[in-house]
């Protein structure tokens, strides 16, 4: 009997927990407004220089990933080569990270889905000094528009990411939703 009741006790304490994850907010970023679902929350703690960022929760105790968002206004940002080229260079040169393209369609609109696998160089871009973090990936989107690209960036184990990477287009579609 005391088995059940444990049971019982650790089911509503479970179902607690599950009501007070709340989905994520709405953001707003140059002309887009993203408006994730579940299973995206909005993270407590945003990337510098971020319009904000996004959490999605781990599974099987991992921490989960982060995808940040960031808009510099017009002409400002550079155009999706450029940021191609940053991201990669974001990786070991040796060995060389793997780089894959994908261009996503939104009606009118389009947004590059970038890939990038390797030896992740992390650390804050002006510090000499960075930490190799093997087996890596970026995944990355560039929408574009006219009043300044937005990008969304997230890195983390490549297991993982590879299988955020629907979740990922989800979040990237959900800014190009009707308003």
């Amino acid at each position: 009997m005391r088995i059940l009741n444990l049971f019982a006790l650790l089911a509503a304490v479970a179902s607690l927990q599950a009501e007070d994850v709340k989905p994520a907010a709405e953001l707003k970023a140059g002309e887009f407004t993203f408006k994730p679902a579940t299973p995206w929350v909005t993270s407590d703690t945003p990337k510098p220089m971020s319009a904000g960022t996004f959490h999605l929760p781990g599974k099987d105790g991992s921490a989960g990933l982060d995808a940040a968002v960031y808009h510099f206004g017009s002409g400002q940002g550079g155009d999706v080569d450029a940021n191609v080229a940053r991201w990669q260079g974001q990786f070991a040169s040796d060995p060389e990270p793997k780089l894959t393209k994908e261009e996503l369609k939104f009606g009118e609109k389009k947004a590059t889905l970038v890939v990038i696998s390797g030896t992740f160089m992390s650390g804050r871009p002006i510090d000499p000094k960075k930490t190799a973090l093997p087996d890596q990936t970026l995944l990355g989107a560039i929408l574009e528009s006219a009043t300044g690209h937005v990008f969304v960036k997230l890195t983390g184990p490549s297991k993982e990411v590879a299988a955020a990477r629907e979740e990922f287009k989800k979040l990237i579609a959900s800014a190009y939703q009707a308003k």
